[in-house]
């Protein structure tokens, strides 16, 4: 009988096992996020901040295999843009530095309203996100790489009974996290949820850390010689 703190995963499920580091806890966070936390229907519409991150990416992915009816990204210019299509999301928004444009991009961008922000960046780009919430709509923030300060208008959140919710992997359980992270790699292995990454040899720390640090934009796994 295997350890609760070990998962036993398929050897034949076609999956690398890059792939599996790749996605590891990132696709556990997205998972759980949209699940648990957010209470995800089938039909609603989501917003991925940060899609072009390995979070915003298994995000997109997630919110597919759970019945979302309409997947929005939203990041910076350039290949994350490239990643966030590939991940498969309906529409991209660029992020830019006009902040009450990036409401307008956004209002079209999800038709209207987003039921649920999965936002893993927070800063200028939640505030602008939280603008866009449905009515009972409910934004989860799981990290703060744009900033650990977002403005929420009181009157906006009343008005329409959203939720701002926080979420980390340390609050799950082993069988939570267990679980949670088999049902992303089954939907990796069926082809639905990616994480665009690269591999490097072991003996390439070093550089691994310095692209890391710079911003690499792919996840970068290190592998044996």
């Amino acid at each position: 009988m295997p350890d609760a703190d070990v998962v036993v995963l398929d050897p034949d499920d076609g999956l690398a096992d890059a792939a599996v580091a790749a996605i590891g806890l990132s696709g556990v966070a997205a998972w759980a996020a949209l699940g648990s936390r957010a209470q995800l229907q089938p039909g609603e519409c989501v917003l991925v901040l940060g899609a072009g991150g390995a979070v915003g990416q298994a995000g997109i992915g997630a919110a597919r295999a759970m019945g979302a009816g309409r997947v929005v990204a939203v990041c910076r210019p350039g290949a994350a843009v490239t990643r966030a299509r590939q991940a498969g999301a309906d529409a991209v928004v660029e992020l830019g530095p006009d902040a009450d444009e990036l409401v307008t991009l956004l209002a079209e961008a999800v038709g209207g309203a987003a039921d649920v922000v999965l936002d893993p960046v927070f800063g200028a780009v939640a505030t602008a996100a939280s603008r866009v919430l449905a009515p009972g709509g409910r934004l989860v923030n799981l990290g703060s790489v744009a900033g650990d300060t977002a403005e929420f208008a009181s009157a906006l959140l009343r008005s329409r009974s959203a939720s701002v919710l926080g979420y980390t992997n340390n609050a799950l359980g082993p069988d939570e996290r267990a679980t949670a992270l088999r049902a992303v790699l089954a939907r990796a292995a069926a082809g639905e949820l990616t994480v665009a990454h690269e591999t490097l040899p072991l003996r390439d720390v070093r550089r691994a850390w310095e692209r890391a640090a710079a911003g690499s934009g792919d996840r970068l796994v290190l592998v044996p010689d």
